[in-house]
């Protein structure tokens, strides 16, 4: 890894789908043939019914903030040039809730219940974050540099 080099995800025989899928702007989630549970993150069988049988389905990219934090320090030093930022959990219109980085937005303008959609940013050749910014456009702000902070 080259120094100042955030880390990107590692990638497992059972998520690579889901990290090809982000590559092409799309947003994958598990789907349980056998229960038809919905299942996020990756895993290689279904936690309801412990079937192996897990096909994908896109995600329509819509969700709502269930809970929200702003970073403002004490982070590693690698992501200090991000600050300050917004971790969330979202639920999605599917029925998962997934943990992510509210982007696009000033953290002061987060609020619980605030509609947001998926954006995706390149961290590697093989994959890109998902992550959410508002879909009331007045709301939006420039999408920072997030490969190159230091």
């Amino acid at each position: 890894m080259i120094k100042n080099q955030k880390p990107i995800p590692a990638m497992q025989p059972w998520t690579k789908e889901f990290w090809k899928a982000t590559k092409k702007g799309k947003l994958l989630i598990q789907h349980c043939q056998a229960c038809n549970s919905h299942i996020f993150f990756p895993k290689k069988v279904c936690p309801e019914c412990w079937s192996d049988n897990l096909g994908w389905q896109e995600a329509n990219g819509k969700a709502k903030v269930y809970t929200y934090t702003t970073m403002l320090d004490m982070v590693e030093p690698i992501f200090m040039g991000d600050l300050p930022y917004v971790i969330a959990m979202v639920d999605l219109e599917e029925g998962i809730r997934m943990t992510t980085r509210i982007v696009n937005c000033n953290p002061d303008d987060v609020e619980i219940g605030m509609n947001v959609e998926v954006v995706f940013a390149e961290v590697s050749p093989e994959c890109s974050l998902p992550m959410f910014q508002p879909t009331d456009e007045t709301l939006r702000v420039p999408l920072p540099d997030l490969e190159g902070s230091e």
